[in-house]
């Protein structure tokens, strides 16, 4: 137990060194022998914080983009299924006024074709009587 003791103090203090280069310093924070982060000059922070600040803005950008996007689609699947059952709706009932104008049409031709019988039936029945009536005449 006293070996894990020494290794986690060990792991929990931190190594500092600095190195001189090109007249600015750079400082080396070593942690738990895994993490390495190089703390520099002030300028160079500003700069990292800088890139930091337009990360979060395009990401920002980026996330409103696509919350956007995702209102317009939603908007057009919306028209575009309004619109497709418009269209629907307006083919059914032209279906459905060519549907009555075909019975209407049939009624009318079945009536026409009922007259038609009639009369033929009149036409037989006169035609009979003008055979008979001329059968009666003739001498025998």
């Amino acid at each position: 137990m006293e070996g894990e003791a020494r290794k986690r103090l060990k792991h929990a203090k931190e190594v500092n060194k600095q190195e001189d280069i090109d007249g600015s310093t750079l400082e080396i924070v070593e942690k738990d022998k895994t993490e390495t982060n190089i703390v520099g000059s002030e300028e160079m922070e500003l700069n990292i914080a800088h890139i930091f600040e337009k990360i979060e803005h395009f990401t920002q950008m980026v996330s409103e983009l696509q919350e956007s996007g995702q209102a317009m689609f939603k908007e057009m699947k919306n028209e575009f299924e309004e619109h497709l059952i418009s269209i629907h709706e307006e083919e059914m009932e032209k279906w459905q006024e060519e549907i009555e104008e075909l019975r209407l049409l049939d009624a009318y031709q079945m009536r026409k074709q009922v007259v038609f019988f009639i009369m033929l039936d009149m036409y037989s029945k006169i035609l009979t009587l003008t055979l008979e009536g001329n059968s009666e005449k003739e001498p025998k």
